[in-house]
């Protein structure tokens, strides 16, 4: 599955868990993150896995294909 949408993030993870992102491909010109993790109050994103995707030509990206907020915990596979 290829996502090419001008959203910002294209998928956003808010206190989520337990979550894995496999064979996907992040393409476009989204202004800031391809995938964003961050917490909810005290609930951070945790045990998030990104294995074989592939962020290509986020022409807009600001800071990064994948931003991880202050409170996460347990991201593997980036």
């Amino acid at each position: 599955m290829v996502f090419n949408p001008t959203a910002n993030p294209i998928v956003q993870f808010i206190g989520s868990q337990n979550i894995e992102l496999n064979g996907l491909e992040f393409t476009g010109p989204v202004p800031y993150w391809a995938v964003y993790c961050i917490p909810s109050g005290l609930n951070p994103c945790r045990n998030i896995e990104i294995n074989n995707c592939w962020f290509s030509n986020l022409t807009n990206a600001y800071y990064a294909a994948i931003g991880l907020l202050n409170g996460n915990e347990g991201c593997a596979g980036l």
